[in-house]
């Protein structure tokens, strides 16, 4: 028996009972990593903010990516 597909609604559904919130962040147009010898930059990213439990969590994706050498 093949399981059914999950809808939209369903899912968020599923996600609040379990204590998790996700937020699509439409504004954001950069994001900067920033380490001690290199910074990566991704331009016109995807961004959302996952809450689970009181704790949030950020996952980038897409977006122009350059990394730059810092001295």
């Amino acid at each position: 028996m093949m399981p059914r597909k999950m809808g939209s609604r369903e899912a968020n559904r599923m996600m609040a009972r379990m204590g998790m919130q996700l937020k699509e962040m439409d504004d954001i147009t950069k994001v900067v990593f920033e380490g001690s010898n290199r910074r990566i930059i991704i331009e016109n990213p995807e961004v959302a903010s996952v809450t689970i439990q009181g704790q949030t969590m950020y996952q980038v994706g897409g977006g122009k990516v350059k990394e730059e050498t810092v001295s």
